[in-house]
């Protein structure tokens, strides 16, 4: 916060004077969101703060960000990442900046219990890519993710959007153990989760299931002898090209821009080494 003249923070005058006393000030309007803002504190001048710079669009082409992410990617994958060690105090990118916004490459969509950061993961500084996370990676027709990609879209103008799988999911692995229960196959795996969202005793089964069942039994019928890790990779990369087909087949703005050439989607697949893997675009 900046001081004007002899004022001082509300907190440190209260400690020292009576909350009645006439050198108690509390300032009741800033206008500072567009052109000059006024601070008026008795006879000090007013204060006038510079305009924001409105977002700005990355001049990077889509195959150059993709190039960008991916080399980035090798970098945190060996250990090599570079953007943490910026040296950049962490505090300033925590508090945007309006007079000089970072343009935002990509927007992501991963999955929540993904523990490791997409920052770290593309090896890019924060602010460089807008993260969407849900369970499961799920995308469906009007829900709040596919709302929140449009908004973000359209607020920073991002080239390119990337919808991620990745190894160890449990919520895939959920549903591929349910998908291989119902075709009669043992599952030796733990499943914690499923019990209690596959419905038992009559109850419907969990929604976020009910989404990744498409992919959970496409996967047994593409690989019917395939292990249950060999299921749960196939089924978290369809799952992948659902969702990505779910923002091709019913979002209107998303499919504008992915027409005119100012949005390209791709998908991809982490694995558990840290490695990611660029599907490229839907086929």
């Amino acid at each position: 916060a900046a001081y004007v003249s002899d004022f001082q923070p509300l907190a440190h005058q209260v400690a020292r004077a009576n909350a009645n006393a006439a050198n108690v000030h509390m300032v009741a309007e800033v206008r500072a969101l567009k052109g000059k803002a006024l601070i008026s504190g008795g006879t000090e001048p007013a204060v006038n703060f510079p305009t924001p710079k409105a977002v700005t669009k990355t001049e990077m082409t889509p195959e150059e960000i993709i190039f960008s992410l991916a080399q980035g990617n090798k970098r945190y994958a060996e250990g090599k990442g570079v953007a943490s060690a910026s040296g950049k105090n962490m505090v300033n990118f925590l508090a945007e900046d309006p007079l000089n916004p970072t343009p935002v490459k990509a927007v992501v969509v991963s999955c929540a219990r993904l523990t490791a950061p997409i920052e770290d993961i593309f090896d890019v500084e924060p602010a460089e890519i807008t993260s969407l996370r849900v369970s499961g990676g799920v995308i469906q027709e009007n829900d709040a993710v596919m709302g929140s990609a449009e908004f973000v879209l359209e607020e920073f103008e991002a080239p390119t959007m990337i919808v991620m799988g990745n190894e160890g999911n449990d919520v895939i692995a959920t549903a591929v153990a349910r998908a291989m229960k119902k075709a009669g196959r043992t599952v030796e795996a733990d499943m914690p989760h499923l019990e209690l969202l596959e419905g038992a005793d009559g109850k419907k089964a969990s929604g976020l299931l009910e989404a990744l069942e498409g992919p959970a039994e496409d996967a047994l019928d593409q690989a019917p002898n395939s292990s249950f890790e060999e299921l749960c990779a196939i089924a978290s990369k369809l799952n992948v090209w659902n969702s990505i087909e779910k923002l091709l087949s019913t979002s209107r703005p998303i499919v504008e821009r992915v027409r005119d050439g100012r949005l390209q989607i791709h998908g991809a697949y982490l694995s558990a080494s840290g490695k990611l893997q660029m599907l490229g675009v839907h086929p």
